[in-house]
């Protein structure tokens, strides 16, 4: 692969083109490059039969890697409030937004969802019996979702 910046071409009679790197070359004498060279390229034989060389297209950043699936979990609650039949509840990790809520429903479940209404709550302060100190349970997030179709009032009712 041709490239100006990292590499050099030195040619002689008795040997062809020597492609040598600009910055650190290991010798100056060409028997020594050329014995360099023919190793590289015996190298590149073997690791790449066909061929192939790989060419710079862009020098643009790449594009970070997407998630394919959330390790989120996501529990279908049941709402001390009666809201209505097209209404379900959903306690869900509180790092998830309401795009990736939607999406998550309708990728995964099929759910076709109208809107998202979601409220976050932090965890309640406890007393620690054994170490004499108080920690914070973990975060909360809760999810109403309308969906486009009614759900179940066994679902929503709470016992």
């Amino acid at each position: 692969m041709y490239n100006s910046r990292k590499v050099r071409y030195i040619s002689s009679p008795e040997f062809g083109k020597i492609e040598v790197p600009k910055k650190t070359a290991q010798s100056n004498n060409i028997k020594e490059l050329a014995k360099i060279q023919k190793e590289k390229d015996e190298w590149s034989k073997y690791m790449n039969p066909g061929g192939f060389k790989p060419t710079i297209t862009s020098h643009f950043r790449k594009p970070q890697n997407e998630i394919d699936f959330l390790n989120h979990e996501m529990v279908l609650i049941r709402s001390p409030k009666d809201c209505g039949q097209e209404w379900a509840s959903f306690r869900l990790s509180p790092f998830l937004s309401k795009p990736e809520i939607k999406q998550y429903l309708m990728k995964v479940y099929n759910l076709n969802v109208k809107s998202i209404n979601t409220a976050n709550f932090m965890g309640r302060i406890v007393r620690d019996q054994e170490k004499a100190g108080y920690f914070r349970k973990t975060d909360k997030k809760k999810a109403m979702v309308k969906l486009d179709f009614k759900v179940d009032p066994e679902l929503q009712k709470h016992i």
